[in-house]
C-alpha cells in the first residue's frame, strides 16, 4: 500500500467500469472459489451482470472469460442478463484469455467489442452431449441392477442403458435445436449471415488471428486493449482514466471453506456452510497427527459388527465431511 501511495494506482478514478471475471466450466449455480480450479455459476455471474446494471455509475462492463464452454443452459442465463445490461445502455466488451470457446463464445457473442489474443482458442460454435454407460464395467466386479421403464425414453438419462433407435433420434433433434439457437444468436451478435456462421461454425476451433478474419472477434490484445476499446467507446481520451469496479466481490478463504453451489442460500443449514471449513480443520488435525481416522473395517470391528450382520451408515452433511466413517482413508 505505501508503494501504490507513492507510485500511483491506476484505474482508481474517473468514470466506473465494472470488470467481471468468469474461468472454468460454465454451469448453473454458484461459481466455485477452489483452490483446485474455479468454475463460472451462472447465478454468480449472472447476478454480477445484475448488480452492475442497477449500479447507475457503472457505463460499461468489461467482462473477462477464460472458459472452454459448460452448460447451454447456464451460459444463455448469462447472456440474457449481458442483453439486459446492454438494453440499459451499459456497453460491453469482452477480453478472452487463453481459450473462450463454446459456452465461452455463447456469453461473449453479443458483446460490442470482443478482444482476444492472437493465440485465443475460440469459437466452437456447437453442441455435444452424450453419457459415459457403466453397466459393463460394474458387472465385471459383481455390481449388478435393474430398472423398471415408464415409457420408451424414460432410460435416455440412464448410465446402465445403451440409447436405442428413438433415444438416438430424440437427442440428435434436441442437439439439432441447440445448434440452430446458437448460430441464429452468433448471426445477430456478429451481424453475420447464417450462412457465414455455419461457415466458421460446426464445433471448429479458431486462433485468436484467424476468428477476426472470420468475424468472430473484433481486436487481437489482452485486457489492457480491452481498456482502451471500452474507453473509446465512452467517448474518453486515450489518457484519461476510468475507475474498474470488481463484481463480484473478490472471494477470501472464508468463501472457499464454506463454499456451496445452491443459490438458496439462506436455505441451507447451519451443518451444511460450515462444513468445508470443518474438514479443513479435521485434515489439518490429521495431518499433525492430532486426530486419527479409523478405515470402515476396523470401525466394524471396534462396534463388534457381525461379518454378516447387516447395518446402515447415517451422518448429517457435516460429519459426511470430516468425520471419522466417512474420511477418505478408507
Amino acid at each position: 500500500n505505501k508503494y501504490l501511495n507513492r507510485a500511483g494506482r491506476y484505474y482508481n478514478s474517473g468514470k466506473k467500469v465494472a470488470l467481471i471475471t468468469g474461468e472454468g466450466v460454465i454451469h448453473q449455480g454458484r461459481s466455485n472459489p477452489a483452490i483446485s480450479g474455479s468454475t463460472i455459476g451462472s447465478d454468480t455471474i449472472a447476478g454480477a451482470f445484475r448488480e452492475a446494471r442497477k449500479n447507475k455509475q457503472i457505463k460499461a462492463i468489461i467482462l473477462r472469460v477464460n472458459s472452454g464452454g459448460g452448460s447451454a443452459f447456464a451460459s444463455d442465463a448469462i447472456l440474457q442478463e449481458i442483453v439486459k445490461a446492454k438494453e440499459a445502455g451499459i456497453k460491453i466488451v469482452v477480453s478472452m484469455g487463453n481459450v473462450a470457446a463454446s459456452g465461452g463464445y455463447w456469453i461473449a457473442q453479443y458483446a460490442d467489442k470482443i478482444i482476444a489474443m492472437p493465440t485465443t482458442l475460440t469459437g466452437s460454435i456447437g453442441v455435444v452431449y452424450g453419457k459415459l454407460v457403466t453397466r459393463e464395467m460394474l458387472e465385471k466386479i459383481g455390481i449388478t441392477g435393474d430398472s423398471l421403464a415408464t415409457g420408451p425414453s424414460s432410460s435416455v438419462f440412464s448410465t446402465t442403458h445403451h440409447y436405442n433407435e428413438q433415444q438416438k433420434e430424440h437427442v440428435q433433434e434436441v442437439l439439432d435445436w441447440f445448434y440452430n439457437i446458437f448460430k441464429d444468436k452468433v448471426s445477430k451478435g456478429r451481424k453475420l449471415s447464417l450462412e457465414a456462421v455455419e461457415k466458421v461454425a460446426r464445433g471448429r476451433v479458431w486462433a485468436g488471428g484467424q476468428a477476426i478474419d472470420n468475424g468472430l472477434v473484433d481486436v487481437n490484445g489482452g485486457l489492457i486493449t480491452a481498456i482502451e476499446e471500452t474507453k473509446l467507446l465512452l467517448n474518453l481520451k486515450p489518457d484519461e482514466n476510468i475507475s474498474l469496479q470488481q463484481y463480484p466481490r473478490p472471494y477470501n478463504l472464508w468463501d472457499i471453506f464454506h463454499y456451496s453451489d445452491n443459490s438458496e442460500q439462506e436455505r441451507i443449514e447451519p451443518a451444511t456452510r460450515f462444513s468445508g471449513l470443518w474438514s479443513v480443520v479435521f485434515l489439518s488435525l490429521q495431518m499433525l497427527g492430532f486426530v486419527k481416522a479409523f478405515p470402515l473395517t476396523r470401525f466394524i470391528k471396534l462396534a463388534k459388527i457381525g461379518n454378516d450382520e447387516p447395518f446402515q451408515l447415517t451422518s448429517t452433511p457435516l460429519i459426511s465431511e470430516c468425520g471419522i466413517l466417512c474420511h477418505n482413508s478408507f
